[in-house]
């Protein structure tokens, strides 16, 4: 649990292959923001439990951190207008790009 990737801009990303993610998810994303020194990242993930939703809604108001929660179904729409920017993951099997919406 950490940062898997970061995006060309420099926010953290972390990717979880995983429905129903909960708040503790990103209070473990939340000190990884804080110990990279950044205020700034993502989470993708096929879902999300009330409590991830929360727990965003806390750390923005009264940690100042700004938590993106994307869906693969976010990922995958056509319709957006927001600008694009890709992740690259240096990880296990080598380097891989994950392309994700910026809306910060």
């Amino acid at each position: 649990m950490g940062i898997d990737g970061y995006t060309f801009e420099g926010h953290p990303v972390q990717v979880k292959q995983s429905y129903d993610i909960g708040r503790e998810v990103l209070d473990k994303f939340e000190t990884a923001l804080r110990r990279a020194g950044k205020d700034t990242g993502f989470i993708v993930a096929f879902s999300y439990g009330s409590g991830a939703w929360e727990e965003r809604a806390r750390a923005e108001l009264e940690d100042s951190q700004h938590i993106t929660l994307l869906t693969v179904a976010d990922l995958l729409r056509t319709d957006r207008d927001l600008p694009i920017v890709s992740v690259v993951s240096s990880g296990k099997g080598g380097n891989q790009t994950l392309t994700i919406a910026d809306d910060t």
